[in-house]
């Protein structure tokens, strides 16, 4: 497995990075996350080839993660992309719909 932290980068790159690294392991997205927490963020993945099939663990402090219509059409139409949520929480939205999610 190989893994991309943000562990060896300067504080106040670390989300920076980490934005980067995001927008090149999964989906087109714009991540975001509260101005005081960008210095001290922390992040990592482990990914994993299987053939055609490639596998992640991520493991974040929190976010938002925001897809517009330009970043959804920038998508790989081939793609396919199933997540699950291990530990922690969070919340998905789509126009007014909304769903909290536990790991689990």
């Amino acid at each position: 497995m190989d893994v991309i932290s943000t562990a060896e980068v300067p504080a106040g790159e670390r989300f920076a990075f980490w934005r980067e690294v995001s927008s090149k392991t999964g989906a087109p997205f714009d991540l975001r996350c509260e101005r005081q927490l960008e210095s001290r963020f922390q992040a990592q993945v482990g990914i994993s080839e299987f053939g055609p099939v490639q596998a992640t663990l991520t493991t974040t402090m929190p976010h938002v993660v925001h897809r517009t219509h330009k970043l959804i059409r920038r998508a790989d139409p081939e793609a396919f992309w199933l997540g699950c949520m291990v530990r922690g929480g969070g919340t998905m939205e789509q126009g007014d719909q909304r769903a909290n999610l536990c790991g689990g």
